[in-house]
């Protein structure tokens, strides 16, 4: 064997050996399931994160295994935009923060859907798992562009608020991908509507989400993680522990679960319905979920109760009741949501608007709903 040889064989060793011990090549363990909670706090819910980071912690040193990962993606005032993992060990009892990924800081790229979609797209890299679950945290106001707050001014809303900036519900949906997570929960406003589930429905199996305001210390996240990490989520037994968590406060809660799956056939419904359908003089007695402003205006109104009332066949209201009762596989709340009397007989989980009831640009946009479109095409 010449010289030449003898290098050849050493270095093919050489590879061979490497290639058989390094672990970094070789696949990892999926997680059983990891749950990314997408938080942007660059607004009046600034410091709030933090105090619910501080307990998601306490929940992984409750939960005190590494079968399951939570991840955040955090915009806030104090911190460029970064994901970021909280993992706990249980040998030093101590709850890390392990900085993932660090974004670009410019304000108001965490309502965008190019970050939205890198961001998801991330999480899945870094924490592979057989099943997904996404928290959305910040501001909300369903699916309206502006929520009036006054006589003579209108606060921008969608989903998230990033300085100036937010997400359309229509961009959120395009962002989030398919049939990745199982379940949705919305830690904001407004999110229960049926325009907001109608947009989503293709993007997860369950949207839990309340159809008025949410209070503003959110999801008691030190109760709910290790819920969120067991081998079958148990849904509403999650909500029964926000539901706890809010019913003697003086705010109050609204929350419900909606099955996507069955969102389509409510539409048939609802086409139906819609086809022949008698317009409301008044909306006086109609149930409503969101603070009046100085010039009484109001946005979200009880979707069953709204449908019921416009509908001139019996037998639709009957086959809409059965539809609902599939698509609202659970739901809550309290007597009042922040000073509004809540109609146990008439609460239906979900809330919807008016068109031609809303403000110039809002109906514009609900116009350019998926449920607006299926309902009257």
């Amino acid at each position: 064997m010449n010289f030449f040889q003898r290098i050849v064989l050493i270095v093919a060793a050489a590879v061979v050996a490497a290639s058989c011990g390094n672990k970094k090549d070789e696949p990892q363990p999926l997680a059983k399931r990891t749950l990314l909670v997408y938080m942007v706090a660059t607004n009046s819910m600034s410091g709030q994160d933090a105090t619910d980071i501080a307990e998601m912690k306490t929940a992984l040193a409750s939960y005190g295994k590494s079968d399951c990962r939570l991840l955040l993606y955090r915009a806030s005032y104090n911190h460029d935009p970064q994901l970021i993992e909280l993992r706990y060990n249980s040998a030093e009892k101590a709850t890390a923060t392990i900085t993932l990924k660090t974004y670009d800081p410019t304000p108001s790229l965490s309502v965008t859907k190019q970050r939205f979609m890198e961001v998801m797209a991330d999480a899945q890299t870094f924490a592979p798992a057989h099943d997904y679950g996404l928290v959305l945290w910040s501001h909300a106001a369903g699916w309206a562009s502006t929520l009036p707050k006054s006589s003579t001014g209108k606060k921008p809303r969608y989903f998230g608020i990033d300085y100036s900036a937010t997400m359309p519900i229509d961009s959120l949906a395009d962002a989030l991908p398919g049939n990745v997570f199982s379940f949705i929960y919305a830690d904001a406003c407004y999110m229960g509507g049926i325009e907001v589930a109608y947009e989503l429905r293709n993007k997860t199996h369950y949207l839990i989400a309340s159809p008025a305001e949410m209070p503003y210390d959110g999801m008691p996240y030190d109760v709910t993680v290790p819920l969120f990490f067991d081998d079958v989520v148990d849904i509403p037994g999650i909500c029964d522990k926000v539901y706890d968590s809010y019913k003697s406060t003086s705010s109050g809660l609204t929350l419900s679960v909606v099955d996507c799956t069955q969102l389509d056939a409510l539409a048939d419904v609802c086409r139906a319905i819609h086809s022949s359908a008698k317009q409301l003089e008044s909306t006086a007695g109609l149930q409503y979920y969101n603070r009046a402003t100085l010039t009484g205006t109001r946005i979200f109104y009880d979707f069953g109760q709204y449908t019921r009332l416009i509908a001139t066949d019996e037998s639709l209201i009957g086959s809409f009741n059965e539809a609902l009762e599939r698509a609202i596989t659970y739901k809550v709340a309290t007597p009042k949501i922040f000073g509004i009397t809540v109609n146990p007989g008439t609460y239906s989980g979900l809330s919807t608007s008016i068109y031609g009831r809303n403000s110039q640009d809002n109906d514009a946009l609900y116009s350019t709903l998926q449920w607006y479109r299926a309902i009257h095409n």
